[in-house]
């Protein structure tokens, strides 16, 4: 598998590569930026002009295959990073964070633990929950210990594990490197998010279904099904599954039945998600529910067609399998920059990006495709 791995990343042309480090570096700066500015702008500049160059710099070095870190050092860090957060979890209180995504998930189970709507459930900060069923029930366990900041961990801890099931020990160690530097993930596990655990997931079985014809009857078939439900954790994944199917059409990978009947299953898998809110609240479901969520306070629903245009025209760039990788991730971050640049010419710069209107964690949800591709340079050697 890992052989299969590397041959993939041999495909992904230097100009991807260069564009999705560019990528992870300019999700990261702004992560780094607005939350560093709040303590002084002058420092922030710094810090993050630092960061870009590090990055750079060690990324220079392993592309160049003039760095060796070992594998036992390589897990240490992780294991002493994952071990610190425990304890932060421990000593500094989730109260203590504006951002409500853990208060989210508490509320919507403690209104469903009660008998009642768990979508008219409000978090601390005020917000209905957002996210679609298949989100709260994959929280649902952490719920239960008390700290769903271990669900934050969870998303990191299975990227680790994938990359380092499917790359080679050098690229694991670079990727890796990458994600303990990252801004971006050390707000998602301290804010106790869980932006990374839903795109990692979705990245998974983009990487089997791009190898489609390496797929038997059941697995293809089970793929929609597992799609469908991944779905249900949130819609913005709908765009990856668009680039995904105009590249299967345009390269005639499956003709457009098998296609036709896969999305059918798809789809119904997706719907059947919601069937258990509608039997027990029948009135309550179209009165609030996800969708009247998200459009209300994300983007106006008129800007949606706009996003699946994006993901049509990436789908048609797709030449082979590494391609549907980086357009997918491409396209999720195209789709949030325009959610992002709405915002800011709205309310402009300060209010929008520095303050919080626009929820910026949603840039994480390209985060494990364009790791993937800035990562395959390590394969060469």
């Amino acid at each position: 598998m890992k052989e299969m791995m590397m041959r993939n990343d041999a495909q992904v042309s230097k100009a991807q590569i260069y564009s999705s480090l560019f990528m992870f570096i300019f999700i990261n700066g702004l992560f780094l930026f607005k939350y560093l500015s709040r303590v002084n702008t002058i420092f922030a500049i710094v810090l993050v002009c630092i960061y870009v160059m590090t990055i750079l710099y060690l990324s220079s070095l392993f592309y160049t295959h003039r760095l060796r870190i070992s594998s036992t050092f390589n897990l240490g860090l992780i294991i002493l990073y994952v071990c610190s957060f425990l304890l932060f979890f421990w000593y500094i209180p989730k109260e203590s964070f504006q951002p409500d995504r853990w208060s989210v998930i508490t509320s919507f189970w403690n209104f469903a633990m009660d008998g009642k709507y768990p979508y008219f459930a409000k978090s601390f900060e005020g917000n209905y929950p957002g996210p679609m069923p298949v989100y709260f029930i994959l929280a649902f366990p952490f719920y239960l210990t008390g700290e769903i900041g271990l669900f934050s961990i969870s998303g990191l801890l299975l990227l680790f594990y994938f990359l380092y099931k499917k790359k080679n020990d050098t690229a694991f160690i670079y990727s890796s490197l990458l994600l303990l530097s990252s801004g971006a993930i050390f707000w998602e596990i301290s804010c106790r998010s869980a932006m990374l655990i839903n795109a990692v997931l979705i990245y998974i079985l983009l990487y089997y279904l791009v190898d489609i014809k390496g797929m038997n009857k059941k697995k293809f078939w089970m793929s929609a099904i597992i799609g469908g439900l991944l779905l249900a954790i949130r819609t913005s994944f709908s765009l990856v599954f668009v680039v995904w199917g105009i590249y299967v059409l345009k390269n005639k990978l499956l003709p457009f039945h098998r296609l036709f009947v896969w999305g059918i299953i798809f789809i119904f898998s997706f719907l059947l998600t919601f069937l258990p809110l509608v039997l027990i609240f029948p009135n309550d479901f179209f009165i609030m529910n996800p969708f009247i969520i998200q459009s209300s306070f994300l983007i106006p629903i008129n800007w949606i067609p706009l996003f699946f245009i994006v993901a049509i025209i990436a789908g048609f760039l797709c030449k082979k399998n590494s391609d549907v990788i980086y357009y997918s991730g491409l396209t999720l971050l195209v789709v949030v920059l325009i959610y992002f640049f709405y915002h800011i010419a709205e309310e402009g710069v300060r209010v929008a990006y520095l303050g919080s209107i626009i929820d910026i964690s949603y840039f994480i949800m390209a985060m494990p495709f364009i790791l993937h591709i800035a990562s395959s340079q390590v394969q060469r050697q």
